[in-house]
């Protein structure tokens, strides 16, 4: 079975515009699989291949393509992963929030500081897992206790962000990014 792959480039030389093609020629036999690269240039009457001694630098070229495309793809997938985040995140919150009025948690306001409050105990509550050996959770036994009330820390986290119309999940992203561009230990901060 043969296989072949194409890709191109637009150079500019000398004022002018070529197009380089790269072949990726992929045989697949019993002895193996074997790969060779040809590569042809538009002279302007035809194609012609690129001289032998001139392989290496079409390669190259080629190459660096690949990675300006590369950078490019990670900036996008970062992008979407951004956003699948945040509808994801968003669209959680308003699920969590909507089961915590039907519970009856939100029958009159909340104040902030009950909220908060509540969001300290379930830490406690992690701490307590913790000092006394993190077994598996009474409600939920697939996961340890420490794992169960850090998930109750982050519920009810989405649950006051969703209430308060607060954009949690954009401020997440927005601090990761920061984050990245701090000194080493947030400059010598020793914990």
């Amino acid at each position: 079975m043969t296989l072949f792959l194409g890709e191109a480039i637009l150079l500019r030389m000398n004022r002018k515009l070529f197009e380089l093609v790269k072949t990726t020629t992929v045989t697949a036999s019993m002895e193996g699989v074997q790969k060779s690269n040809t590569y042809a240039y538009w002279n302007g009457d035809g194609w012609a291949d690129v001289p032998y001694r001139l392989r290496d630098q079409a390669e190259a070229m080629f190459q660096a393509q690949q990675g300006r495309e590369t950078e490019q793809e990670a900036l996008r997938d970062e992008e979407l992963m951004s956003r699948w985040f945040r509808e994801s995140f968003n669209h959680l919150s308003q699920h969590i929030h909507q089961t915590a009025k039907d519970e009856g948690w939100w029958d009159k306001e909340r104040s902030d500081g009950e909220i908060i409050a509540l969001i300290h105990s379930e830490l406690s509550e992690t701490l307590e897992a913790l000092r006394n050996g993190n077994p598996p959770d009474d409600k939920i036994s697939q996961f340890s206790g420490a794992e169960a009330e850090l998930a109750d820390v982050i519920i009810r986290i989405m649950d006051m962000c969703s209430a308060r119309r607060w954009d949690i999940a954009g401020a997440i992203l927005a601090k990761i990014k920061y984050n990245k561009t701090r000194e080493h230990k947030h400059g010598g901060k020793k914990f």
